[in-house]
Order: structure tokens, then sequence, then C-alpha cells
């Protein structure tokens, strides 16, 4: 069942799972259809926060040849089509900080896409 995006932002947390299904890119079927799955691409959350103690919530995920990048939720969710599973961590001994710790260590040659402000 769908719910709204004012939802997940109230409850989502760094290190959540974001799985696209149904999108509209002909990579994305080719993905679904080699997997045998319904997905074809994932995310994992991260909120970050500015110099100002502004908190924003981005997706990162792997892409070829690029490496992992940040994308600010909003627009990951309009770029990765029309259908998103959402799955919360919910072990407790999963370190959180290092997850986030992880991604930003790994970030490739474009990094973070339409901040508008520096992070």
């Amino acid at each position: 069942m769908p719910v709204p995006l004012s939802y997940l932002l109230s409850e989502i947390q760094t290190g959540d799972v974001l799985l696209c299904r149904k999108s509209k890119w002909w990579l994305a079927w080719a993905i679904r259809l080699r997997t045998e799955t319904r997905y074809s691409h994932t995310g994992l959350t991260i909120w970050l926060t500015d110099g100002r103690g502004n908190r924003r919530l981005f997706v990162a995920e792997a892409t070829w040849p690029h490496g992992v990048r940040l994308y600010p939720l909003e627009r990951w969710l309009v770029e990765a089509g029309s259908e998103v599973d959402w799955f919360q961590v919910i072990d407790p001994t999963i370190d959180r900080a290092v997850m986030e710790e992880f991604v930003l260590h790994h970030l490739g040659e474009h990094k973070i896409h339409e901040l508008g402000r520096t992070f």
C-alpha cells in the first residue's frame, strides 16, 4: 500500500533499504529478467546534516562506471520509477553510523547530485 512521502521522512533512518520495481527504463527490465526478481536496483538511505544543522535524506546507490553516488530522496524517487519498496533495518546490532561512514568513504567521481548547498 502506498505511503505518503511525509510519513517516510518521519520514519526512515540511515541504513534503510529502498528497492525499485516497475521502472520504465529498458535496462531495469533487463536486470529484472536476468536476476528473476521484481527489483531492478536498490538504494541505501542516509541522512546528512549540513554546517547549519539542516538535515536532508539522500539515497546512496552504486552505479557503473561512476561508483557510489548520493541523490536527494525526492530526485531518486522520480528517477527510480513508479514503485519503490521500503525495508526498515530493525536489527538493533546494526551500527548506522558505520553504515554512513562506509557510504561517504566510497563516494565515486560524481558524488552528490543537486544539493543546492554544501554537505
